[in-house]
């Protein structure tokens, strides 16, 4: 920027002395080059007299290219020359507005406030170049100064899992990183998740052990950590074991841990519990989110759950939860029902949860209590059939008074689907958000099972394997293909609104409705769909439009024109989503910074964000 300062220098020694600034008249455009010449195009932050002479300099662009759009009107001089000028100054105009630019001039304090909320939302920061806060540090000397002195923005990282198979060079550089990093997040608290490596059922810990080695000067910080140890049971034991004895355990006092366990070799009933134990757990007062997943069924009940802490203090719990950037095979990672009703005993604040449930026909049931949660307002439940009746029972047992989010997931079309009707008439009323995720069911099942949901808000679907589900007549007989995924526009019959009759209190199935996704492979037709929003928003017995539609179409449904047909509606704030099904397949760019990376999702939120 010398040579900025000396242009400028210039300026005002040719026209003024040094304490006068120089008068917008007395500026010859023609006479005079700019003194900023040397800035445009960089990273210059003008002072507030450099802006003065900057506004006054644009004045007198502008008043040249009037000047020069006059002569085109009257085709004084040549044409060609004349546009030539224009563009020339027009483009300087552009450039030094640029200089302008309110972002140059923001003080160092709401600076940092705006990188702060540059970061991800729903993940921990990584090395990527591309992405805040690592894209930060190379605009400009003075943003990589605000950047490096801003602790807060160094406080979440993901650590990739790299061997000496991905390249010394690489190996190193990355170490290096972590140990930057750690720097200069100082002592704010921290979150930490690290990858897996190249397989689920990589043994991991050696290099486990190396990173917790270099970010272990700031260990008292880790707030917020996220980790799949795999590895042989003894192997598992000695590397926590170690942490402890060197005084490093960050499991002792993290707010918030994610821990996944793959075991390479044979589980014994008491395998967990040696684990949580050495990890030293019960003696965390701080912890309050807790997700546990392994690579074995909990089949018994965890006697390192039976303290008062940390358990009484969790207000969210994941035990073996369906969605695991950790669970790269898709394992069945289960927790019997009982063993899941014993911990939650222990759990009396928690307000969200989400569990992987099993009843085994053949292993006798415990007899578990009802368990009340006065505080839970979301649950994330799956189950791999409904086989057992014993889930009934279970779903019973489960007092939940607050809760207004469901998650419910049903893998295979095993079972008695009465399951859910017992379910939907427990909980039904009160939810405001429901996910389901179910294979198969009687024709029109589904429809009665909408219609008690009368203050539903939020709605999504996902019949995987499901055939002809919301077929109306039960009578007839089901001829279509097994492997055909349809649904039709009977479903979106029973949420249009319409006169109530005798026999029926409300205008339709879920009548609060804002929020709906529809995924599996859809076969809705256009009219369907338009019928479906135009009443929605229209309709006199409507209690209100839909906000976001979401569609997910099968194979050879096409709902062309759609858009333009509903374009009033979003004009008035409808996010509509369609999505087609393709046989390309979008390969997703990979990122090795971004292996493995965890995503929190909050699951109390209303809308899905739009596809990318």
């Amino acid at each position: 920027m010398a040579e900025v300062m000396a242009s400028v220098q210039l300026f005002h020694r040719d026209h003024h002395d040094r304490t006068t600034i120089p008068d917008p008249m007395d500026v010859n455009l023609e006479a005079t080059r700019s003194p900023f010449g040397a800035a445009l195009n960089t990273n210059y932050v003008p002072s507030e007299c450099d802006c003065q002479i900057i506004e006054w300099y644009l004045a007198e662009l502008q008043s040249q290219v009037s000047k020069l759009e006059n002569q085109l009107l009257v085709h004084q001089g040549s044409e060609e020359e004349i546009r030539q000028q224009l563009q020339e100054r027009s483009l300087s105009i552009d450039a030094h507005r640029a200089l302008l630019a309110l972002a140059r001039r923001l003080p160092d304090e709401l600076l940092r406030e705006i990188f702060l909320h540059s970061l991800p939302s729903n993940h921990n920061a990584t090395f990527c170049p591309e992405d805040s806060p690592i894209l930060l540090t190379r605009v400009s000397q003075r943003w990589r100064a605000v950047a490096l002195s801003t602790p807060r923005l160094w406080s979440t990282l993901h650590i990739p899992i790299l061997s000496e198979l991905d390249g010394f060079v690489l190996f190193t550089q990355r170490d290096v990183m972590v140990k930057e990093w750690m720097a200069r997040s100082g002592s704010t608290p921290i979150s930490l998740s690290f990858g897996t490596g190249w397989s689920s059922f990589f043994p991991n810990l050696p290099y486990l052990s190396r990173l917790f080695a270099i970010a272990s000067p700031t260990y008292s910080t880790w707030d917020d950590i996220a980790v799949s140890l795999s590895g042989h049971e003894s192997e598992l034991l000695k590397f926590v074991e170690l942490l402890e004895i060197e005084g490093r355990n960050p499991f002792r006092r993290a707010r918030k841990l994610e821990i996944n366990i793959d075991m390479t070799s044979a589980f014994r009933n008491n395998s967990i519990d040696l684990i949580l134990d050495s990890m030293h757990i019960e003696d965390n007062p701080r912890l309050k989110v807790l997700s546990l997943s392994t690579s074995f069924t909990l089949l018994h009940p965890l006697q390192s759950m039976k303290g008062s802490l940390p358990w009484s203090n969790l207000e969210s719990l994941k035990l073996q939860p369906s969605k695991s950037v950790y669970n790269k095979n898709d394992v069945f990672k289960l927790i019997m029902c009982d063993v899941l009703l014993d911990v939650l005993a222990h759990c009396p604040k928690l307000k969200l949860l989400d569990a992987s449930c099993a009843q085994l026909r053949e292993w006798p049931s415990q007899g578990q209590e009802a368990v009340a949660l006065p505080e839970l307002k979301h649950a994330s439940l799956s189950f791999p059939n409904l086989q057992d009746l014993r889930i009934i029972d279970f779903l019973m047992k489960c007092d939940w008074p607050a809760l207004s989010s469901l998650d419910f997931r049903v893998r295979m079309s095993e079972g008695p689907v009465h399951t859910l009707s017992a379910l939907v008439y427990k909980l039904g009323s009160k939810l405001t958000s429901l996910r389901f995720i179910f294979p198969d069911m009687p024709k029109g099942y589904l429809s009665g099972l909408l219609r008690e949901l009368p203050n539903l808000l939020q709605l999504c679907l996902h019949p995987s394997n499901a055939r002809n589900i919301f077929e109306l007549d039960s009578s007839e007989d089901d001829d279509s293909d097994d492997g055909e995924i349809l649904l039709d526009d009977d479903l979106l019959a029973v949420l249009i609104p319409k006169e109530p009759g005798v026999d029926q209190e409300l205008p339709c199935a879920c009548p609060l409705l804002q929020y709906l996704r529809v995924e599996g492979g859809a076969s809705f037709s256009r009219d369907g769909v338009l019928d479906l929003l135009q009443s929605r928003f229209r309709s006199p017995f409507s209690l209100g439009p839909l906000k976001q539609l979401y569609i997910a179409f099968g194979k050879g449904t096409v709902c062309h024109g759609l858009e333009e047909q509903c374009a009033e509606m979003i004009a008035s704030g409808l996010d509509l989503q369609l999505v087609y099904h393709t046989s390309d397949r979008v390969r997703q760019k990979y990122s090795m910074c971004k292996a493995s990376l965890p995503i929190d999702e909050d699951p109390l939120a209303l809308g899905w964000a739009r596809s990318q």
